[in-house]
């Protein structure tokens, strides 16, 4: 064994060499066939760009699909409201060929009137007969005068005034009651539609316009279990804003649908009613259908 002072200890110790630190952040090498070494720096930076976009294709998608579910909701409406116009316009076509026919009549009959009145004019008389005429009366009208002057006057007979009676309301029925299950749309919603027919059973043939409501009864539940299309609260068996009804304008007849969005299925309801109000607001008609189609009251 060798001594070693401790001089030389101290001199070794301070000797060792020191490891480098190991540096913190992380690179990336590609190693190639020949051995060597390279950086891979852009393939860290090509990873987050392919994250961004990722995120920016995700957001762009979600985006996208509440749009199309949006405009095919609004599309749907506007197909509603085109059969409603379609509907108006046959109606407004009806009664112009109406007017039209009356107003043909009408100048006829006017038309006649005056070729009656042009063959019946009056021929002027000779003077002598007017001369006899103006005697006459002359004397009729002292021989009256001389009549009363003698005899006390009569009193008039006043006729007593007949009233006048109002004329009836239009009376509006509803007919034709199905109902059956809508085709789904591409949001896979489920509807029930139903179809009825509005017609004028009045004698007269004027316009009536008023709203129309359309509900379904479960076969349990109160008056706010209602499906009520267009959507209305309902008071006492009644939609409690008439002014929120589907609009018509029917001088004889004209067919209505109604679509309710529900995932139940046709037996699970009861009963259904059509409710009818004028502009005012009054209710003219209220008719109720069994699911079954057999009409069970109308009032």
């Amino acid at each position: 064994m060798e001594n070693i002072s401790r001089d030389l200890e101290r001199e070794i110790a301070n000797a060792r060499p020191k490891l480098p630190k190991k540096p913190k952040k992380k690179e990336i090498l590609i190693l190639s066939q020949d051995g060597g070494l390279r950086s891979g720096w852009y393939l860290r930076f090509c990873n987050r760009l392919l994250m961004i976009l990722t995120a920016i294709a995700l957001s762009g998608c979600i985006v996208l699909y509440f749009m199309h579910n949006t405009i095919q909701t609004r599309n749907l409406q506007i197909i509603q409201e085109l059969d409603h116009m379609g509907d108006t316009y046959q109606d407004l076509l009806h009664e112009r060929e109406t007017l039209m026919a009356r107003l043909f009549l009408m100048q006829k009959d006017m038309a006649g009137t005056a070729s009656k009145k042009k063959k019946s004019k009056p021929t002027p008389l000779p003077t002598s007969l007017k001369e006899e005429l103006h005697k006459n009366t002359e004397a009729n009208s002292t021989e009256t005068a001389r009549a009363f002057s003698n005899e006390k006057p009569e009193e008039k007979s006043v006729e007593p005034i007949q009233p006048v009676t109002p004329p009836t309301p239009a009376i509006v029925t509803v007919q034709k009651f199905s109902i059956e299950k809508a085709p789904e749309d591409e949001s896979g919603t489920k509807k029930l539609m139903v179809k009825v027919t509005i017609r004028n059973v009045s004698k007269s043939d004027e316009n009536i316009s008023g709203r129309i409501f359309a509900a379904i009864k479960p076969r349990q539940g109160t008056d706010q279990d209602w499906l009520v299309s267009p959507k209305s609260s309902v008071k006492n068996g009644v939609p409690a804003t008439p002014k929120k009804g589907l609009s018509f304008s029917i001088v004889r007849f004209r067919p209505v649908k109604f679509m309710f969005e529900t995932e139940k299925a046709i037996d699970f309801f009861h009963e259904a009613a059509v409710f009818v109000f004028d502009k005012k607001g009054a209710l003219i008609t209220k008719c109720v259908f069994g699911i079954d189609q057999t009409d069970i009251t109308e009032n």
